[in-house]
């Protein structure tokens, strides 16, 4: 096993916002040939209900596989046996990765929604949820610990010499969505040295501010790799919801290339616990670093 440095996690105590509640869980149809090839594993995230030039909502669908796949069609419907079909522009969806699908669709407050995507692969995904009372709210079907750009609120940091010039920083926001119970954590980050260098780490002061948070530690000593981990001070209560819990900083070498941003060493390095130390699952979004030519 690979000999990673551990940051000495002391639990205390801490808590989030829960948005809205999920009716039933996500319901997964694979049609595989062989266990052994290399597949796509797509799985419902959640929906978002807003109003933007007209009612809409917002499907998250991310791929836990090891093979990229596309979402090819979409259903909606009250119950299960009246699904319609929406016309969607097919979203490519890469492994590690998630991509969103917005729908036209005259959404009521609090009413039930099935939604259906079939993907280029044969998987189909069908999942229910409840919408909320205001709009804006994201419904999660699952707690995720995603890596993600500020600047275009997805997980790929593609930069070219005029966007980003040799030894430019740029942000990394480490988000989890829809947790409950959170009393403390830990991440190990792992890229290519040769692409990328660490800066630093800083929690949002919101965050700290209204959640208690602090941060514990942090180690880079190794390049290409990082190790921290986030406390709630002491007397405050479990977070529950969504977030960003880290700002992390990078800056680009200028060499041309891609790497990952990968969240590594689950259970053991990377790890998210509640109040009595019991590891909450989540499922990772790692991110995807490109620099290219202009």
């Amino acid at each position: 096993m690979e000999d990673l440095p551990v940051v000495v996690v002391v639990l205390l105590s801490l808590d989030v916002i829960l948005m809205a509640s999920v009716v039933t869980s996500v319901y997964l149809e694979n049609v595989y040939p062989d266990a052994f090839l290399k597949k796509a594993e797509l799985l419902a995230g959640g929906a978002k209900f807003y109003y933007q030039n007209g009612s809409k909502v917002d499907l998250w669908i991310s791929n836990s596989g090891t093979l990229g796949s596309s979402v090819t069609d979409v259903y909606v419907a009250t119950t299960s046996t009246n699904m319609q079909r929406l016309s969607v522009d097919p979203l490519y969806i890469a492994p590690d990765s998630y991509g969103t699908v917005t729908i036209d669709y005259q959404w009521i407050s609090e009413g039930t929604y099935v939604f259906k995507a079939d993907s280029s692969n044969g998987q189909v995904v069908v999942w229910a949820v409840k919408a909320p009372k205001e709009p804006e709210d994201f419904v999660s079907t699952q707690t995720f610990l995603r890596l993600v750009n500020p600047i275009s609120n997805d997980n790929w940091f593609d930069f070219t010499p005029k966007s980003k010039p040799t030894n430019d920083v740029f942000g990394v926001n480490v988000e989890v969505v829809n947790v409950t119970s959170l009393h403390n954590w830990q991440i190990s980050l792992k890229w290519d040295p040769r692409l990328v260098t660490f800066v630093n780490a800083s929690i949002p002061e919101e965050i700290m501010l209204r959640e208690n948070f602090f941060l514990a530690a942090v180690d880079s000593s190794k390049p290409g790799k990082v190790i921290f981990g986030i406390l709630k001070s002491p007397g405050t209560g479990p977070f529950n919801g969504s977030g960003v819990l880290v700002q992390l900083r990078f800056r680009s070498t200028g060499s041309y290339g891609e790497t990952g941003l990968v969240i590594a060493g689950f259970g053991v390095y990377s790890f998210l616990l509640d109040g009595v130390g019991r590891d909450i699952v989540f499922e990772p979004v790692n991110g995807a670093y490109v620099y290219s030519a202009d």
